[in-house]
């Protein structure tokens, strides 16, 4: 279930977890008057390292900005020993 952002005039941004389904209403949990609904950043975050597979070709990004990443070949071959 994901969770909202919601801000009241009178006091600060609140979350509420509601369905994907529902009405985006929420109420203030201090004056209980409507908040109106606000867009806020996803905590969604990938697994590190990753390994995109693209048309066949395996493809590996290292976030952190270290060494570059190996050479296709050697992905493929170490993805066959079962390493990615």
């Amino acid at each position: 279930m994901p969770t909202y952002e919601y801000e009241c005039q009178e006091h600060s941004r609140f979350e509420v977890r509601q369905p994907m389904s529902s009405e985006l209403k929420a109420t203030c949990p201090k004056c209980n008057k409507p908040a109106e609904p606000r867009i806020s950043l996803s905590n969604f975050r990938m697994a590190i390292p990753l390994t995109v597979v693209d048309n066949g070709k395996i493809l590996h990004y290292k976030p952190d900005g270290g060494s570059a990443p190996p050479p296709v070949e050697d992905l493929a071959r170490d993805e066959k020993k079962g390493m990615y």
